[in-house]
């Protein structure tokens, strides 16, 4: 289990070193779910039910530091890539045929949520794939997209896995808050096999309200793939 391994290294030198969030790094629309909708991005959403076994437990966390944004059920969701640049007709249009163009080596493809952990910005739930390269057409979508630097929830793991938001930070996490996720970082979960990618328009919060679908992209089967 790389991913865990990963995590777990960067929750020691996290919880170690006392590491608070900077606040400039602060999103700043990060707990207003009626913020107007600013970016374009390609998602994964997570199954129903898992989702609310998340959100549940991200409620417990944030009970110790109610300041903070819990993400509602239906917004959990894995990034795959984004923002689109600039998010117009012509950059969109690109960015569909690239997720169609890229969505068979997704085929075969499981997600598994390994950790809950903390990142720059955010708790979140670090998830494993296995049965496609995941991460590589995550960065092959970076590459057309002209998406520079590091990608995902920062530290030592950026880039280098998949994750899922659950807490987003509206002031820097408090040290019960940190020992709260250490309590549940654990979790145990067989996984899933995702069906669609979707390219959506949303807030940092992606409520309901602000966010429109504006193209889904079948992940083939693997038994369609071959």
């Amino acid at each position: 289990m790389l991913t865990a391994a990963i995590v777990d290294a960067d929750w020691a030198v996290r919880r170690c070193a006392g590491r608070g969030l900077r606040r400039d790094v602060i999103e700043p629309d990060a707990g207003d779910p009626d913020a107007p909708a600013t970016f374009e991005t390609a998602v994964i959403r997570l199954p129903g039910s898992l989702a609310a076994r998340l959100a549940s437990v991200a409620v417990a966390i944030a009970a110790v530091q109610p300041t903070q944004y819990v993400c509602p059920p239906d917004t959990v969701h894995v990034t795959l890539c984004g923002p689109i640049r600039p998010p117009d007709d012509a950059a969109r249009a690109v960015a569909i045929a690239d997720l169609r163009d890229l969505a068979s080596r997704l085929a075969g493809c499981r997600l598994r949520v390994v950790r809950l952990t903390l990142g720059d910005t955010s708790v979140f739930a670090a998830v494993e794939a296995s049965g496609a390269d995941f991460v590589g057409v995550r960065r092959e979508l970076m590459r057309r997209w002209g998406i520079a630097g590091r990608h995902g929830p920062g530290g030592v793991i950026a880039g280098r896995l998949l994750w899922a938001n659950l807490i987003r930070f509206t002031e820097p996490p408090s040290s019960a808050l940190v020992e709260a996720v250490g309590r549940v970082r654990r979790v145990h979960h067989t996984g899933f096999v995702p069906a669609w990618i979707e390219l959506v328009r949303a807030n940092h919060a992606m409520s309901a309200p602000r966010t429109t679908v504006l193209a889904r992209v079948e992940i083939p089967s693997s038994v369609e793939a071959a």
